[in-house]
């Protein structure tokens, strides 16, 4: 199978967009996931997963916490911002910082708080593994939907 046929396949599964936000040595990062799972309710795991040349990859290696943004439909214009290589990604977006300094994207759908506990290679990516110790959410929004490779 060809990379552009079986990239066409898997994007008939639809999924939410999330925006994992860290920070390392006081800069604050983030960057648009769709690969995102919950993984384990004993202990509480997620998982997502980042390209190997991302620039963030670094930056998540030296992190320990990282927050999960998990968007709400208003959000699209997050999850295209955070999309991008090499902008300045917070200027013009509302958030606040939990107590690790870690940026929560204000109006959120919902937001997953957790330490590093595995990354483990997997051929051009790498899977992060995420033990979650707090969550909050905003329970009258809607999600923010990517499907055949389109966000809506």
């Amino acid at each position: 199978m060809q990379q552009q046929e079986f990239k066409k396949l898997v994007g008939k599964f639809s999924t939410g967009v999330t925006v994992i936000t860290g920070n390392y040595a006081a800069n604050n990062f983030g960057f648009t996931a769709s690969s995102f799972a919950s993984l384990s309710l004993e202990p509480l795991l997620v998982s997502f997963n980042i390209a190997n040349d991302a620039g963030c990859f670094a930056l998540i290696k030296n992190s320990t916490y990282l927050n999960i943004n998990i968007l709400a439909k208003e959000q699209k214009d997050l999850a295209y911002r955070f999309a991008k290589r090499d902008a300045d990604k917070f200027a013009e977006t509302n958030f606040t910082i939990n107590q690790f300094n870690i940026p929560k994207l204000v109006n959120s759908l919902a937001i997953l708080e957790g330490k590093i506990q595995q990354i483990i290679p997997a051929g051009d990516h790498h899977i992060v593994v995420l033990e979650i110790f707090k969550g909050s959410e905003n329970k009258n929004l809607e999600p923010l939907i990517y499907y055949s490779g389109v966000i809506a």
